[in-house]
């Protein structure tokens, strides 16, 4: 027996793909060709499932969705998954291979809601260019990805905050009582170098531009090294701006 999937937790990650994803449902449904072809599917099904069958046991619809829609929906809607592909690739991205169930369940849902099909619980890839797919070993449910070896630094961001909003969320702040550590936070910013930050910025100046000229450094490879330092510049220019802005008002 596999593992029960985990669902994530709401977090902005998926929030963003939420919207993403309805986007691009929305673009599919506003072609005329994809939308006439969806909807002789539905008419198709709804046919299907108000055919008077021999019941299972369970209920009257599973023997026709079973006998002749088929257990393979590629198969029933592969014209409408090239058409997806084709023109709305951002829904075959995501739901990459599984394209054709969650067609399947949307169809249920609107022809008939009362069988609640089952769509997959979790897209393949995250919008809108993340290359790197994540399946789970169904016995064991360890997560495995694929596809890394193209992936930026901002797919592994969205990566990892997957990977997070699949742990219990943790109580923000320090613990009751607990002392605030000597040292922490971002330490003082010489207000001089603020100063001379504020009128780079002031002039045009890029932000290369005012770390080779201002600061005297060099750019960063690394990029979370790099993000720190473009963060570091724009606390200079915020408190340059503040000193240039208490100066003039004093004199």
């Amino acid at each position: 027996m596999g593992m029960k999937l985990q669902l994530p937790r709401p977090t902005a990650l998926y929030r963003k793909q939420e919207r993403l994803l309805a986007e691009g449902l929305q673009a599919a449904w506003d072609d005329p060709e994809i939308q006439a072809c969806w909807l002789a599917i539905a008419r198709e099904v709804h046919v299907v499932l108000n055919r008077p069958v021999e019941s299972w046991g369970t209920a009257p619809h599973v023997s026709p969705i079973a006998t002749e829609i088929g257990v393979d929906p590629c198969v029933v809607f592969s014209t409408l998954i090239s058409l997806l592909q084709e023109r709305v690739p951002a829904l075959a991205h995501a739901w990459g291979p599984d394209l054709g169930f969650w067609i399947l369940g949307l169809m249920f849902g609107i022809v008939a809601p009362e069988i609640g099909a089952v769509t997959p619980a979790t897209v393949q890839r995250f919008l809108p260019d993340n290359p790197v797919t994540i399946s789970r070993d169904p016995s064991t449910g360890k997560a495995m990805l694929h596809g890394a070896e193209t992936a930026t630094a901002r797919h592994l961001m969205q990566i990892r905050s997957y990977f997070q909003s699949l742990a219990p969320p943790g109580k923000t702040g320090r613990p009751k009582g607990l002392p605030k550590p000597k040292k922490s936070g971002k330490g003082s910013l010489p207000p001089d170098l603020a100063l001379r930050v504020h009128e780079a910025k002031l002039d045009g100046m890029t932000f290369r531009q005012i770390v080779r000229q201002v600061l005297h450094t060099t750019i960063p490879s690394d990029h979370r090294v790099r993000e720190r330092l473009r963060a570091k510049v724009n606390r200079l220019n915020a408190q340059g701006a503040r000193l240039k802005l208490k100066k003039s008002s004093i004199s």
